[in-house]
C-alpha cells in the first residue's frame, strides 16, 4: 500500500508539472501569433498596408549624366564681397557642382572679356554711348572665374559674344576677340571644352535685337569653324527657344543650316513662367510645361527630332532652369526647393545631358525664394540640402522600376553608383496626406539600409525640415517600407554589405 501510494503521487506530480509547461508554451505561442498577425492587443504596432509600391528592375538601366548640377554665374552681380569668405564656393563643392557657366545669360552678348565693365547690359563697343567701367571689386573678371572654377573642381563653361560684331559691323573684331579668349585660357593652363555662343538670341533684349533662326545659324557658321580650327576637341553649345513641338519649324531651319557646327542645343526651362503658384504645382503630377509635355517627354521628343533631321549626335542641355518668378505670397524657399527637385528628378529620369541652375543668387527681390543662396544672410537656401543628394546621383545608373501599386501624386527615381554600388532613392509625395510606401528589394540582397531623410514643410511653407526618419520595416531580402509624409521628399540610401 505505501509503495503504491508513493508511485501514484509521483505520477500525479509529474503530470501536474507537464500540464503547467504545456499551458505556458501555449500562452507564449498565442502571444507570438498576435504579434505576427498584427493583433491590436499586441505590445508591438502592426505594419500598415502599403499604398504605393515600387519594384525595381536592375536589368533595365540607363546612364545619368555627370553634368546636371551646373550653376550660372552672372559676372556683373558677382561682387568680390560675396565670394571672399569662401562659403558659396563651399556650398557648390558640397553639391558636387558639375560646371560653372560664365559670364552669365544675356550679358554674354554684351560682354568683352578683355575689357569688362560690370555694366552687364551695356556694350562698350557702342560708339554713341560710352560705358564707364565699375570698380573691379564690383564684378567677376575672367581671372577670378578661373580661380573659382579651380577651387571648386567644376568644369568650365564659357560664353562667346557673337552679337557685338554683328551689331556694330565688326565681325572680324568679334571673331578675333573670341580666339584671343581661347588663347588666353590656354596660356593660363585653363582647359575649356564647352563654349556657348550667346544667349537667347531670339529675345528682343539680345544685343542688337532678336535674331531669326537663319541669322543665328549664320553667326554659328562664322564662329564655330574658327574656334574648332583653334581647338578641334571643343564642344559648341547654341541656344534656342523652348517648346520643341511648338517651335519645330524654327529648329528645322537652325539645324539644317548649322547642324554640322552644333554639338549641344540649350533650351531654357522655367516652369510655369507666368503663374508658378504652389497650387498649380500640387494639382499636376508629373509637372508639365506650358506645352503640356513633361520635361521627360520633351527630352524624348528632342532625341527623335534631331535624329529625323540627320544629326542624332546633338546633345541637349538646359543651361537655365528653375521655376518662374512667383507672385507675392505664393512661394517660399522651401516650396521652391520641392518644385526644383521634381524638375531635377525629371532631368535624371529623362536622360538630360547638361543642366545649369539659374541663378546662384540675384539682387532682385523676385529671385530670393528661388535662388541657390541668399546673399543678404550669406546662407544656402533649402534646395541646398536636396541638391547635395541629387548631386551624388550624377554619373550613376538609373534603375528602371514597375509601380506595382499606384498612388496619384507620387514621383520616384532610383540611381545606383557604378563604383561604390550605393543605391539612392528619391520619393516625392505631393499629396497632403501621409502615404505608406514600399520598395521591393528582392533584386538587391547585397545592399543594406544606411539612412533615410525626409524634407517636409509646415502648413504655409515658411519653415522646412530635412531630418532623419525611421523605417516601418527594412528586410534585406524582401522590402523596405516607410511613411512618405504629406507633401515631402524622402531620400533613401542603401550601401553594399
Amino acid at each position: 500500500m505505501k509503495k503504491s501510494t508513493f508511485y501514484s503521487k509521483n505520477i500525479e506530480s509529474k503530470f501536474y508539472r507537464l500540464s503547467l509547461l504545456i499551458l505556458l508554451f501555449s500562452s507564449l505561442s498565442a502571444r507570438c501569433g498576435k504579434e505576427k498577425t498584427g493583433d491590436p492587443d499586441s505590445d508591438e504596432k502592426p505594419v500598415p498596408a502599403s499604398e504605393y509600391s515600387i519594384t525595381p528592375d536592375k536589368t533595365k538601366t540607363s546612364p545619368v549624366s555627370d553634368k546636371l548640377m551646373g550653376f550660372n554665374l552672372v559676372y556683373p552681380h558677382e561682387k568680390n564681397a560675396i565670394w571672399q569668405d569662401g562659403k558659396i564656393a563651399g556650398y557648390l563643392k558640397d553639391v558636387k557642382v558639375a560646371f560653372l557657366r560664365y559670364p552669365g545669360g544675356t550679358v554674354t552678348s554684351f560682354y568683352h572679356w578683355n575689357a569688362p565693365t560690370g555694366e552687364g547690359w551695356k556694350d562698350s563697343w557702342d560708339p554713341e554711348n560710352p560705358v564707364v567701367a565699375k570698380a573691379s571689386s564690383e564684378f567677376m573678371n575672367i581671372d577670378e572665374y578661373i580661380t573659382l572654377v579651380k577651387s571648386t573642381g567644376a568644369t568650365p563653361l564659357v560664353g562667346i559674344n557673337i552679337s557685338s560684331g554683328r551689331r556694330w559691323n565688326r565681325s572680324n573684331d568679334g571673331t578675333t576677340e573670341a580666339l584671343a579668349l581661347m588663347q588666353y585660357c590656354r596660356n593660363k593652363n585653363f582647359e575649356v571644352k564647352y563654349w556657348f555662343l550667346d544667349n537667347e538670341p531670339y529675345q528682343h533684349d539680345s544685343n542688337g535685337g532678336a535674331k531669326t533662326p537663319e541669322e543665328y545659324a549664320g553667326l554659328i557658321n562664322m564662329y564655330a569653324p574658327l574656334m574648332k580650327a583653334f581647338d578641334p576637341d571643343i564642344k559648341i553649345i547654341v541656344n534656342w527657344n523652348a517648346g520643341f513641338k511648338n517651335k519645330r519649324s524654327e529648329y528645322e531651319k537652325l539645324i539644317r543650316l548649322a547642324g554640322a557646327n552644333i554639338d549641344v542645343i540649350d533650351v531654357h526651362w522655367y516652369w510655369n513662367w507666368n503663374n508658378p503658384s504652389w497650387e498649380s504645382w500640387l494639382e499636376k503630377t508629373p509637372m508639365e510645361q506650358w506645352t503640356g509635355d513633361t520635361y521627360t517627354e520633351d527630352i524624348a521628343y528632342f532625341r527623335q527630332m534631331v535624329k529625323d533631321l540627320g544629326f542624332p549626335g546633338i546633345k541637349l542641355a538646359s543651361l537655365e532652369w528653375n521655376s518662374g518668378p512667383p507672385k507675392a505670397g505664393t512661394f517660399t524657399t522651401g516650396r521652391s526647393a520641392l518644385t526644383q527637385s521634381e524638375m531635377m528628378m525629371q532631368f535624371i529620369s529623362g536622360g538630360l545631358d547638361m543642366a545649369a541652375f539659374w541663378p546662384i543668387h540675384w539682387p532682385d527681390e523676385s529671385f530670393l525664394v528661388r535662388s541657390f543662396v541668399n546673399t543678404a544672410t550669406n546662407t544656402a537656401n533649402p534646395n541646398y540640402g536636396l541638391f547635395k543628394f541629387f548631386g551624388k546621383m550624377q554619373g550613376g545608373q538609373l534603375i528602371g522600376s514597375q509601380i506595382t501599386q499606384t498612388c496619384n501624386g507620387m514621383v520616384s527615381i532610383m540611381v545606383k553608383d557604378p563604383i561604390t554600388q550605393t543605391v539612392r532613392i528619391g520619393i516625392l509625395n505631393k499629396n497632403s496626406k501621409d502615404i505608406v510606401t514600399e520598395f521591393r528589394m528582392e533584386q538587391f540582397p547585397e545592399l543594406k539600409f544606411k539612412e533615410a531623410q525626409s524634407f517636409t514643410l509646415n502648413s504655409d511653407g515658411s519653415n522646412f525640415s530635412l531630418a532623419s526618419m525611421a523605417l516601418l520595416k527594412s528586410d534585406k531580402s524582401t522590402l523596405t517600407k516607410f511613411i512618405s509624409k504629406g507633401i515631402s521628399l524622402t531620400l533613401l540610401t542603401f550601401e553594399k554589405l
